[in-house]
């Protein structure tokens, strides 16, 4: 039977696709065309109300065809009820049992509404590099879960709590993909700075293990919370002074609030929020900062969001993802006073043009630079991308996919650069 996997939502999901596509290789021939596919894995992502509802028409899109389906991913922990009113012959497995996922092929087969779930992942095989989706770029996932309990997030309803792979396989993992070719390596978890607090270990360990190894190569450090980043920040810091390493962090802020972070329960003030910026910035040249903002929390009034405002405009991040807060079923925010919908989208245009322009701003700062940069990817019009030592993504019109080649930066645009070889 031949298989596609149809991959939505995070890096993690996407080296989860890597492992579903290494284990159905063993049964099954895997084809990256779907419409060549006598069966079909939707790997699904349900962070926002939004992304559910558009993974719900997908699977009716599936169901529709008449080729046999897996739903995998989040979703099945996340909202079973739906997948169920409109596909009630849905077979699917959960993130703690992709080793099953030959079996649930075998159930959609047979239009069995199979269900297959577990409380952590029991097995961890090594990704086959042919199943990965990149030939470049090699996602790692470095554990699953996390110790945080904010009360908007339905992914860790789905995740669960903190399961640390083994620094042994991850290392596997990482020298089995770099004699095999690959340059980038991006380490993914729900929070990867609580990597290790169950198993005695931690992030800035991992990294002085892998960047041990010799040769040219970058390594991205994937989504923290801030509050498990400050006992471990010197040695983070000390990892991204490495060349080998983007100097680049993912730290969500979600709000500029102190009232509104309370309610989420992140576990952080606004004020430890900016500082933590502050000294990264300060120890670490050229630094890319991504992070994310929720707006329309329940019981957000038109102070908290002017404080979410100041605080961009102080922090000045150079990636923003922005979010209309959107109910995720069993979280404490769905049991919140909810503000209207109209609310959340006046705020949404005010916030999102804002972080254009600070986007903007920072990276005509790139201009005239010349960087060591890694050709990972290719662009939508014939040409290349290639991520700049700040993980900048800057467009080449020739290049060598795979190759580090030296540019320089000769037009800003607010997500990209423009550039061309030196």
């Amino acid at each position: 039977m031949k298989v596609f996997v149809k991959t939505f939502g995070c890096a993690m999901n996407k080296a989860d696709s890597d492992l579903l596509r290494t284990y159905i290789s063993a049964e099954h021939e895997v084809v990256s065309d779907e419409c060549k596919a006598d069966a079909v894995v939707i790997n699904t992502c349900a962070v926002k109300t939004q992304t559910e509802n558009a993974m719900i028409r997908q699977i009716k899109v599936l169901s529709s065809s008449g080729k046999p389906f897996v739903v995998a991913g989040c979703l099945p922990k996340i909202n079973m009820p739906r997948i169920r009113d409109v596909c009630p012959h849905a077979a699917c497995v959960d993130t703690k049992s992709m080793e099953k996922i030959n079996r649930a092929l075998d159930s959609a087969v047979n239009r069995s509404p199979a269900f297959f779930s577990g409380e952590k992942r029991t097995q961890m095989i090594p990704t086959d590099n042919k199943a990965r989706e990149s030939k470049v770029i090699a996602v790692i996932s470095i554990a699953e879960g996390c110790l945080s309990a904010c009360s908007y997030c339905g992914t860790r309803l789905a995740r669960g709590k903190l399961q640390s792979f083994s620094q042994a396989h991850i290392e596997r993992e990482f020298d089995n993909a770099l004699k095999n070719g690959f340059k980038e390596f991006w380490l993914t978890a729900q929070d990867t700075s609580a990597f290790g607090a169950d198993c005695g270990t931690s992030l800035d360990a991992l990294l002085s293990g892998l960047l041990s190894r010799q040769g040219e190569f970058r390594i991205r450090i994937g989504m923290m919370n801030p509050k498990h980043l400050f006992p471990i920040l010197d040695g983070v810091v000390e990892a991204l002074k490495n060349d080998n390493m983007y100097k680049f962090l993912h730290l969500p802020v979600q709000s500029g609030s102190d009232s509104v972070l309370k309610d989420m329960n992140r576990g952080y003030s606004r004020d430890e929020y900016f500082g933590l910026v502050k000294e990264l910035r300060s120890k670490i040249k050229d630094l890319t900062l991504s992070t994310d903002i929720i707006v329309g929390f329940p019981n957000e009034t038109g102070s908290d969001f002017e404080d979410t405002l100041d605080l961009l405009n102080q922090v000045k991040p150079d990636i923003t993802n922005i979010s209309r807060f959107g109910v995720r079923p069993n979280t404490t925010a769905a049991e919140m006073p909810q503000l209207h919908d109209q609310v959340k989208k006046d705020r949404s245009r005010v916030v999102s043009k804002l972080c254009a322009d600070l986007s903007f701003e920072n990276n005509k700062k790139m201009v005239g630079k010349v960087q060591r940069s890694l050709v990972s990817g290719l662009g939508r019009k014939g040409n290349f991308e290639a991520r700049t030592q700040n993980y900048k993504p800057a467009i080449l019109t020739e290049a060598a996919l795979g190759e580090f080649v030296d540019l320089k930066v000769k037009k800003a645009h607010r997500t990209y650069l423009d550039a061309e070889l030196v």
